[in-house]
């Protein structure tokens, strides 16, 4: 494949997970869920080390910046529910959202593995 069909691609699966998060964002209002603080600090856990170690600053302010947040709420940290305590409607929304973060990261490994290949 060319290099420009490979970035429309994964143009297209980066729109369709923004497409994905938004409407997560939108079933979350209208179920007046509040903010998971904790899992904005385990991302900042995870991104600055990330950024630290690819030289990308982005990565390094923002991962930041979701430390600072969920340690600033770190009052409001709740626990998680466990497997068998969910709804059935809930595991099925988790299992996609599982599903689909493992798609996405298989394709991105390919795609990097096909790129890595074309410019040797």
């Amino acid at each position: 494949m060319e290099r420009m069909t490979l970035m429309i691609v994964l143009g297209i699966l980066i729109s369709i997970g923004l497409v994905i998060a938004v409407m997560a964002a939108i079933i979350q209002r209208k179920e007046n869920r509040k903010a998971n603080f904790k899992a904005f600090f385990i991302i900042g856990i995870c991104w600055v080390p990330l950024g630290i170690a690819t030289n990308n600053t982005v990565f390094t302010i923002i991962g930041l910046i979701f430390l600072i947040l969920g340690l600033v709420n770190r009052k409001s940290w709740k626990n998680q529910p466990k497997w068998d305590e969910l709804s059935l409607k809930e595991k099925k929304i988790k299992l996609a959202l599982i599903i689909f973060l493992m798609l996405i990261l298989i394709v991105g490994v390919v795609f990097y593995f096909i790129l890595r290949n074309q410019m040797i």
